[in-house]
């Protein structure tokens, strides 16, 4: 029979527990190797993004990018004076909360502007294109409480180092389980401050983010079409069709 675990106090619901990643996932293909200035041109960024900036990609649907990110987020943005983020298009609606906010903390009129400027807005693209921007991205923020899913494997698949904090994170984990399964916990968060200074050295430190890179790429095939999940799946859809 299938071992269930008895819930939590927070689940009303039977919780389950695999051991797996719980998701087969096919390693996307490496896109067209870009340099940061031709994929700029490409993709018109050459004015809002500087070729030296330390470049952080959060393109996440903007429904993810709940006020409570909103620390790390702009707490990011003022401890990387260089630092810039891509998001999508989508999360221009969140502008006048992130004003509001960098308001509260006491920031003046003209440093806000300047803040966020630095957020830069792309609209929906091809995958290829995604891909591109993450090979050349120096980080990648995982949001809370809502986590990142398809994107952190295409992060990984392309060695990018991924910033996560998991006791934030109320919707999948699944960050956490990939280094996990990478064995790599170097880029795990403990609270919101070591958040924003892991995620400003990947920016501000290459010799630091080489390192993380090099140690992704040696282990991110664990993640990928792991016939385990499959087998697990199979153990537990059995259990529940035989009422075990």
């Amino acid at each position: 029979t299938y071992t269930y675990n008895l819930p939590p106090p927070e689940y009303s619901e039977q919780l389950v527990l695999f051991d797996s990643l719980t998701t087969y996932f096919i390693e996307p293909a490496r896109p067209r190797q870009w340099s940061r200035r031709a994929l700029w041109t490409e993709l018109d960024l050459a004015k809002k993004v500087p070729l030296d900036a330390h470049v952080y990609a959060c393109l996440q649907h903007s429904k993810k990018l709940h006020a409570a990110f909103d620390i790390s987020l702009l707490g990011l943005l003022r401890a990387d004076s260089d630092g810039v983020v891509l998001l999508l298009e989508g999360a221009k609606t969140h502008l006048p909360r992130w004003h509001h906010a960098l308001t509260g903390q006491g920031v003046d009129h003209d440093e806000i502007a300047r803040i966020l400027a630095r957020l830069v807005f792309m609209p929906r693209m091809p995958q290829e294109q995604l891909l591109a921007l993450l090979q050349i991205s120096d980080a990648f923020l995982d949001t809370y409480p809502w986590g990142a899913g398809v994107t952190s494997f295409e992060a990984f698949a392309l060695c990018l180092p991924v910033v996560t904090l998991p006791s934030a994170i109320t919707v999948l984990q699944l960050s956490l389980g990939q280094y996990r399964q990478m064995g790599v916990m170097d880029l795990v968060a403990n609270n919101t401050k070591h958040y924003i200074d892991l995620a400003a050295r990947l920016g501000k430190e290459p010799l630091y983010r080489e390192a993380m890179r090099r140690r992704i790429c040696s282990a991110k095939g664990r993640l990928f079409e792991d016939g385990a999940v499959v087998a697990e799946w199979e153990s537990f859809l059995r259990a529940v069709g035989s009422g075990a």
